[in-house]
C-alpha cells in the first residue's frame, strides 16, 4: 500500500542529492573557464563558495517537495522508488536555487543581519559579492530548463520583482503616510497584491510547472486539487509568517520587524478596527517607532491577532479538503511537507497571544 511518508522521505533525499549535484556541476563549469590558477582561486572564493553557502543552507526545500507532491498528484504515483522525469528534477532545483537568489537580495534590501540561524550572505561575503552571487544563481537555475518552463519561469521572476517593488515600497514612509486615507478594502488589496507577485508565485511555478510533464493525463479532480493548492498555498504562507513574526518564540529578536512598515496582514486587521482618531494615532506613533510596545497594550491588536489566526486555520482546512479530495496520500504528503509546519507556527502564536 502507498505510504506518503516514505515516498516524502525518498524525495527529500532525491532532492538533497540533486542540490549537491549542482553544487559540483558549478564547480566544474567554473574550473573550466581557465587554466590560470589564480582565475580558478578567486572564483571558487568569490562565487562558488558565497552560492554554496546560499543554496546549502539549513533551508526546508519547500519549493522542490511541492513540485514533487504535484507531479506525483497528478501521475497517481506514490512509490518511494518512482523514477522522477529529468525535467521535474530540473524544475526542482530551478525554483530552489531562484528562492536562494531571492533571499540573498531580500536580506540585502531589508537590512536583514541574519538568515537561517547564521549570518546573512551580504554580512559573510559583503554586499556587492552578495549580489554578484545572487544575479549568478538566477542564471544558473534556469539555464537547464527546457522552453516551456523556461519562457514561464521568466514571467514568473518579473512578477516576483513587481511583488518586491510594492513590498519595498510599504516599507517607506511617504507610502504608509499615503495609505493614512486609504479604505481598508484598498489596503487590502494592496496586499494581496504584493503577496501574490512576491510569495505565490514561485510557490504556483512549482506546483503548475509539474503538470507539464506527468505520465499520464491527469484525472479531473487531482488537476483541481493541484491547481487549489497553486492559487491559494502562497497567500496563506504569506499570511502564516506574517503571524510568525508576532512570535517572540518563533522569531526572537526578529520579532515585530514587519511593524515598521504596512506589509503585514496583522497590522491592516488592527488598522481595519481602529476609527479615523485611533488610526491616525497608530500611524504617527508607527512613524515614531514605539508602535510595537503600543500595539502590544491595546487591546484592538489582540484582536487582530486572533481574527488572523481564525483566518489562517480557516484557509489551512480548506487546504486540507481539496487535497483529501483527491486521495489520502496526496493529504499526507501535503500535511507532512507544508500544512503541519503552518498549523505548528498558528499554534505557538495563538498560545502567546491567549498568554
Amino acid at each position: 500500500m502507498p505510504n506518503a511518508a516514505n515516498a516524502l522521505r525518498a524525495d527529500a533525499e532525491r532532492f538533497q542529492r540533486a542540490a549537491q549535484r549542482t553544487v559540483a556541476l558549478w564547480h566544474k563549469d567554473l574550473d573550466s573557464l581557465s587554466d590560470n590558477s589564480l582565475v580558478r582561486n578567486n572564483l571558487k572564493a568569490d562565487l562558488l563558495e558565497p552560492a554554496r553557502y546560499a543554496f546549502l543552507g539549513s533551508g526546508k526545500g519547500l519549493r522542490p517537495m511541492l513540485t514533487a507532491w504535484a507531479w506525483r498528484t497528478l501521475s497517481k504515483d506514490w512509490a518511494p522508488d518512482v523514477a522522477f522525469p529529468q525535467a521535474i528534477e530540473d524544475l526542482a532545483m530551478a525554483v530552489e536555487i531562484l528562492h536562494a537568489a531571492s533571499l540573498i537580495i531580500d536580506d540585502i534590501q531589508d537590512g536583514s543581519a541574519e538568515r537561517r540561524s547564521k549570518p546573512a550572505l551580504h554580512v559573510a561575503y559583503g554586499v556587492p559579492v552578495a549580489i554578484n552571487t545572487a544575479n549568478w544563481l538566477y542564471f544558473e537555475a534556469i539555464s537547464p530548463l527546457g522552453t516551456e518552463d523556461l519562457h514561464r519561469a521568466m514571467h514568473m521572476m518579473r512578477r516576483c520583482h513587481v511583488g518586491q517593488a510594492l513590498d519595498l515600497a510599504a516599507a517607506r514612509s511617504k507610502t504608509v503616510a499615503g495609505f493614512a486615507d486609504a479604505s481598508h478594502p484598498v489596503l487590502e488589496g494592496y496586499y494581496a497584491a504584493a503577496a501574490s507577485f512576491k510569495t505565490a508565485e514561485l510557490m504556483t511555478f512549482a506546483i503548475r510547472g509539474a503538470e507539464q510533464h506527468t505520465k499520464q493525463p491527469p484525472q479531473a479532480v487531482d488537476l483541481r486539487t493541484v491547481h487549489w493548492v497553486a492559487d491559494h498555498l502562497g497567500h496563506v504562507y504569506q499570511r502564516v509568517d506574517d503571524l510568525r513574526n508576532m512570535s517572540s518564540v518563533l522569531s526572537g529578536a526578529k520579532a515585530g520587524e514587519d511593524l515598521g512598515s504596512l506589509r503585514n496582514h496583522v497590522v491592516l486587521d488592527m488598522l481595519s478596527r481602529l476609527d479615523e482618531t485611533s488610526r491616525q494615532k497608530f500611524l504617527t506613533r508607527q512613524k515614531q517607532g514605539i508602535e510595537q510596545r503600543w500595539l502590544r497594550q491595546d487591546s484592538l491588536f489582540t484582536e487582530a491577532m486572533v481574527s488572523s489566526l481564525t483566518n489562517v486555520t480557516k484557509d489551512l482546512q480548506s487546504l486540507k479538503d481539496h487535497a483529501q479530495a483527491s486521495s489520502s496520500c496526496c493529504l499526507d504528503y501535503l500535511n507532512q511537507s507544508v500544512l503541519n509546519t503552518l498549523e505548528a507556527v498558528v499554534a505557538q502564536v495563538r498560545s502567546e497571544v491567549v498568554l
